[in-house]
């Protein structure tokens, strides 16, 4: 998701929503990867505070990407 916005502003513009359809699914991926993630911290032990601060670490940056990314888009459309 981090290389979609270096293609976002040079796209051709008929690509340009294939990106946009790529950076939502990315999203989407990676808000899954966590909920899986939330839903075994029980069992992970330790380690679970790591993992549930890298988590919401991951998800806040593809939260910036995304709507980063929506708003590119939609300007070049």
């Amino acid at each position: 998701m981090r290389l979609l916005p270096l293609l976002a502003d040079t796209c051709n513009s008929n690509a340009i929503t294939d990106l946009g359809a790529a950076s939502i699914m990315a999203h989407s991926a990676i808000r899954i990867g966590a909920l899986n993630v939330q839903i075994n911290l029980g069992s992970i032990g330790n380690r679970a505070t790591e993992f549930q601060i890298n988590t919401q670490n991951m998800c806040a940056e593809a939260d910036g990407l995304a709507d980063r990314l929506a708003s590119v888009v939609s300007n070049r459309m």
